[in-house]
């Protein structure tokens, strides 16, 4: 049974934007993630060693946005993304 899970308003701050002003301070930016994935092991097993780990996620979301610096959004949405996907 596949279905869509979710973290939402995450608040990282980070460096992020292209203006020198932007890089001097950081700013809070809001992630709603979604994750679709097969729970039916989960819902089978009822042990939390098979659901998504909310705690990994958001440590690993947060040290990558903090740790990149980046520029543009649209490069945080889509290393965010693949970082999700591995």
């Amino acid at each position: 049974m596949t279905g869509t899970t979710g973290i939402r308003q995450l608040q990282v701050d980070c460096i992020v934007g292209i203006y020198p002003h932007e890089r001097e301070h950081e700013q809070a930016v809001l992630l709603d993630v979604e994750i679709d994935y097969d729970f039916a092991s989960a819902a089978r097993s009822d042990a939390i060693a098979d659901v998504v780990d909310y705690d990994a996620v958001v440590s690993s979301l947060t040290e990558l946005i903090r740790a990149r610096r980046f520029q543009l959004i649209e490069t945080m949405a889509e290393a965010s993304a693949a970082l999700l996907l591995e």
